[in-house]
């Protein structure tokens, strides 16, 4: 039976019954091709390392081939490491506030002023960070907790 469908567009499979909702959503390739459900079965899930599903036209068969990750550029580099870098700091930032706070009130404890102390040498270390080969400090261990 042939319950399928495939695109080489998408690496994707698109069940025959759910066509309808597919094209009401405008969201159905135009490359789909006929599987058959035993090709659907040996081609779904956990590819081989490095691999992807695809439909050979030649010998109208499913095949896995070989992918390999898009290169970045240097500036898509920069951007992920900006947006870590803020992300960093912004979660350091969450969690210095209320330490800050209680000290500020006088009513932080030894433990709460010893994180802070922490937290203020890991946000000085962030600012130094070359953010085109970074080397992130250690976050300290209780922010995790």
């Amino acid at each position: 039976m042939h319950s399928q469908l495939f695109s080489n567009k998408t690496r994707g499979f698109y069940p025959i019954k759910s066509l309808r909702y597919y094209k009401s959503v405008n969201a159905l390739p135009d490359d789909l091709v006929r599987v058959s459900d035993s090709e659907h079965e040996k081609f779904v899930g956990a590819a081989p390392v490095n691999c992807a599903p695809g439909y050979n036209v030649e010998s109208k068969q499913m095949e896995w081939i070989t992918v390999t990750a898009p290169v970045r550029t240097p500036e898509e580099t920069l951007a992920t490491n900006r947006r870590e870098l803020l992300n960093r700091q912004r979660e350091a930032a969450v969690r210095a506030f209320p330490l800050q706070s209680a000290v500020d009130l006088g009513i932080a404890t030894e433990e709460e002023r010893i994180q802070l102390e922490e937290l203020k040498k890991y946000v000085v270390e962030l600012t130094g960070v070359d953010l085109s080969t970074p080397d992130w400090p250690k976050t300290p261990v209780w922010i995790s907790v």
